[in-house]
């Protein structure tokens, strides 16, 4: 195809193809052997093909190529996102870019793929049944996840049923052994290497979890049960799991090293779990009640909404952001897709008429819904003038420096800024003959000082007056 980019004289076969040097991710692996398919047959990239490149170029929620990764929508701005850092991105992602662009040029139906996210997830499937591919951590491809210049820890919960060839074992469940930073471990970790699944029979099982370990974590309830057991006279050990299913699973470290990581990581995974749990709880508790008349916000999970269904919860926006975002990965961890790590937020309540964007940042959310809450509708029309971009003046001591307070009009401001000045005594000064015909003319004023004043309307009437001089 014209719009894949042609072999430059000189260039390595891997680069002319657009592919990885070297060593390569799963995802990479993909991208590689559908451009080469395409080439072979001179055609442009399949679907899945486009969905992975896509995910690795996108720039966040709010891009046209995380559109695309997502639903399949392709955007007029796909072909601006692509061009914009072209020059920076080594050869063979260049050749990514070309790929996708030809893909993006040479579909006929723009819009959304009806079950784009359901099929790539099928397509996936069936590669990993095809060769074998049954690792614990599942690298995912969706939109946001591992992207080209962004830190991503993926982590899987993904489950699969071990298959035994002796006719007295018997089917174990799924492995659900959790990985605290899949980002610093990969099957080709030396250490990583060193542990793996142990098939056992239901009689072993038994025995097995019948013991006391030697150290254990979590419930069946939560997360899964865990237990630790050294091995008595070498080294190494087994690591037990159970889940709320009943499925239980075993896994063997041949080094102390190797067990040691590999329980420090579950450890970990389940802390975080807790801390998530207790903060969706806590940003939760009040929020979900439908006679709730404080500051909330509706937050959802876009992998639910893509596939055609609501998942997501009423959250107090008072909270932290550090809270917040605990709250919602936990939200996510029950959300019915496999893949669910990116959220928006749907919905917001109790603002006085601020918009929030479906794509804020918490820490935004959190300062505004807090100034909200310690000021009132003052503070919510504060911010809808002057914006997010600078920090320092959503701060509380720039609004009270800048806030002059409530009136029933403009008018009314002046006549009270005239009482704090005193400027009233000096009619008193005058003849008494005089005083009847001498007025200050307070509605000029008005119209005068509101070309220096941020003078907005109150929901219920009246007016908050800004100085903005200063």
């Amino acid at each position: 195809m014209e719009n894949i980019r042609h072999p430059k004289e000189g260039e390595p076969q891997d680069i002319q193809r657009g592919l990885a040097p070297l060593e390569e991710s799963r995802d990479e692996r993909v991208i590689r052997l559908g451009i080469e398919q395409a080439l072979a047959e001179g055609r442009a990239i399949d679907d899945y093909t486009a969905r992975y490149i896509a995910a690795q170029l996108h720039g966040g929620q709010v891009s046209a190529l995380y559109s695309l990764a997502s639903t399949g929508n392709i955007d007029s701005a796909v072909f601006t996102e692509l061009e914009a850092d072209r020059e920076s991105f080594e050869p063979h992602v260049q050749g990514w870019v070309d790929a996708l662009h030809g893909y993006c040029q040479a579909r006929p139906s723009k819009g959304p793929v009806e079950g784009w996210m359901r099929r790539a997830s099928e397509q996936e499937h069936a590669e990993d049944e095809a060769s074998g591919h049954r690792d614990v951590l599942a690298q995912s491809p969706a939109a946001g996840v591992t992207t080209l210049g962004q830190a991503a820890v993926a982590r899987s919960n993904e489950r699969g049923k071990a298959d035994h060839d002796a006719p007295d074992h018997e089917d174990d469940g799924p492995d659900t052994f959790p990985w605290d930073d899949a980002s610093s471990w990969s099957p080709g970790d030396p250490v990583a290497e060193q542990i793996s699944e142990r098939r056992c029979t239901s009689q072993e099982l038994d025995e097995l979890f019948g013991e006391q370990p030697d150290e254990q974590v979590g419930s069946v309830d939560e997360l899964g049960w865990h237990g630790l057991v050294r091995h008595e006279g070498r080294t190494g050990g087994l690591v037990l799991t159970q889940d709320a299913q009943g499925f239980r699973s075993v896994r063997e470290a041949e080094s102390d090293q190797a067990l040691a990581q590999a329980w420090t990581r579950i450890q970990s995974e389940y802390e975080r779990f807790c801390e998530e749990r207790d903060a969706y709880e806590r940003a939760t508790e009040e929020a979900e009640r439908a006679a709730f008349d404080g500051l909330r916000i509706w937050v959802g999970s876009l992998a639910d909404y893509v596939a055609g269904r609501l998942h997501g919860v009423w959250m107090d926006a008072t909270c932290e952001a550090e809270e917040l975002q605990a709250a919602i990965r936990f939200m996510l961890r029950g959300s019915h897709e496999e893949i669910a790590e990116e959220w928006g937020i749907f919905d917001h309540e109790g603002f006085h008429g601020y918009r929030l964007g479906e794509y804020a940042s918490l820490s935004t959310v959190s300062r505004i819904a807090q100034g909200i809450a310690e000021h009132g509708e003052a503070y919510a029309k504060w911010v809808e003038f002057i914006g997010t971009e600078r920090d320092e003046l959503l701060s509380d001591e720039s609004f009270n420096d800048h806030y002059l307070g409530r009136f029933d009009s403009t008018e009314a401001y002046i006549e009270n800024l005239l009482e704090e000045c005193e400027d009233y005594e000096y009619l008193e000064q005058l003849p008494e003959h005089l005083k009847p015909y001498v007025k200050i003319d307070t509605e000029m004023m008005a119209r005068d000082y509101e070309s220096e004043l941020y003078v907005v309307e109150e929901e219920g009437g009246g007016v908050f007056v800004f100085d903005m001089r200063g």
